[in-house]
């Protein structure tokens, strides 16, 4: 099973992040076949989950640059709608994205 995760854990693979994101408070981090059982198994029909790219380009840079979060408003000036959407696009087309979003349908019993 293929963990879905940012670029900056898959391609990256920096300790700082990994510490960052597998703490307690993450109760579950889902891969899409996951979200898919997981809605399945609560009712829901029609599911459709597709990648959305959160945090820009500053941010990443700003993990590897510093090893910590919160780049995108710590260097929100190397950040333009046009090259977060770019950068977006780009993780989406690889299959990288840092959130998952599902679309669902809840199956209403007779």
């Amino acid at each position: 099973m293929k963990f879905h995760m940012l670029v900056i854990f898959s391609y990256l693979d920096l300790e700082s992040f990994k510490a960052f994101t597998f703490w307690s408070e993450h109760v579950v981090l889902h891969t899409r076949e996951s979200l898919k059982v997981f809605l399945e198994n609560s009712g829901f029909i029609n599911i459709s989950i597709k990648g959305v790219q959160r945090y820009s380009l500053a941010n990443h840079l700003y993990w590897l640059s510093r090893g910590k979060p919160n780049g995108h408003y710590h260097w929100s000036n190397l950040s333009t709608k046009a090259l977060d959407n770019a950068y977006g696009d780009i993780l989406a087309s690889l299959d990288k994205t840092d959130t998952l979003l599902a679309i669902a349908e809840r199956e209403v019993n007779q």
